[in-house]
């Protein structure tokens, strides 16, 4: 059996009493931006399905409680059932939103090198790819700790990681993080690109057909 994350391998372990080999997702670097220099008035990005596990609501949320003079932009890539709730609630907190919808890979790029820092506010999450496509970018991630997310994210040294659905830690973890620790990102999951996860690949199935 095999599990995009270590959080849900155990789960499996745990549930089905079945041996459970972890692989994470890999990265197409061809179609990331390679790490470029962090613009100082970048948006913070977000990307996902507009629906409720993505926890865009409690970014929102976490985004209008910094003071009116210091609230950043907030761009959401996504489309989804959220999406004009997400926009009604960002109007009446007087957050600046703006959601381009559907974009194409070389167009998703261009939004993570314009970000100032990544967010990905999930409630849950199987392995957390933008939190990882994030890391290879060069740009410092703030994410719910859920999912294969802790894997890729390394607490004060890459982003931060918060309690999923608490808006008070988020906007902390926002208004803390240095937009620099991107730098730090790409050594996180350069064990993702197709070379370093084909040789991951090949040991677990030579692994599980011993």
């Amino acid at each position: 059996r095999l599990a995009v994350s270590e959080e849900l391998g155990k789960w499996g372990r745990e549930v089905c009493g079945l041996k459970v080999e972890v692989l994470p997702m890999p990265l197409d670097f061809d179609v990331l931006p390679t790490p470029s220099p962090v613009p100082s008035q970048g948006p913070i990005l977000a990307v996902g399905r507009l629906v409720a596990e993505k926890g865009f609501d409690v970014l929102i949320d976490a985004v209008a409680s910094f003071e009116e003079n210091d609230r950043p932009e907030l761009v959401i890539v996504g489309t989804g059932p959220e999406r004009f709730s997400l926009a009604e609630r960002a109007t009446k907190a007087e957050v600046k939103l703006h959601l381009p919808g559907a974009v194409s890979p070389a167009d998703l790029g261009d939004w993570y090198r314009r970000a100032r820092i990544v967010a990905v506010p999930s409630r849950r999450e199987g392995f957390g790819l933008v939190a990882a496509e994030a890391s290879a970018a060069g740009r410092a991630v703030v994410a719910s700790a859920v999912g294969g997310i802790p894997e890729v994210v390394n607490h004060g040294y890459s982003g931060l990681l918060t309690e999923p659905g608490n808006v008070e830690e988020l906007a902390s973890a926002l208004r803390s993080v240095d937009p620099q620790w991107g730098a730090n990102g790409p050594e996180l999951v350069s064990h993702l690109g197709p070379g370093p996860h084909g040789e991951i690949v090949g040991e677990l199935f030579d692994r599980l057909t011993k």
